[in-house]
């Protein structure tokens, strides 16, 4: 598990867009289990319900890394987009 922090996790979900439920239903879990996982800062606690968030996740394009002892992640597109979405007239 590279997460060390609920807050890793929230802030793959807020990406993605993705609400708490959309998030329980997706990992599996009850919507108050993502909740506890996201407020707590470190992550000791909950570490079955973390791997089943940060697994779920990962299946969406989120990736999580330790980096010079601090913890971070990044997302990766499934695709690359050849022209821009939104063309301004």
């Amino acid at each position: 598990m590279t997460v060390t922090d609920g807050r890793q996790l929230r802030a793959g979900r807020v990406i993605l867009g993705m609400t708490i439920k959309d998030m329980a239903e997706l990992a599996g879990l009850h919507k108050n289990s993502i909740i506890r996982v996201e407020r707590y800062g470190t992550l000791p606690r909950h570490t079955y319900a973390a791997n089943k968030i940060q697994k779920a996740l990962e299946s969406l394009g989120i990736m999580f890394e330790i980096k010079d002892g601090r913890a971070g992640l990044f997302f990766t597109a499934a695709t690359i987009r050849t022209k821009t979405p939104y063309v301004r007239k």
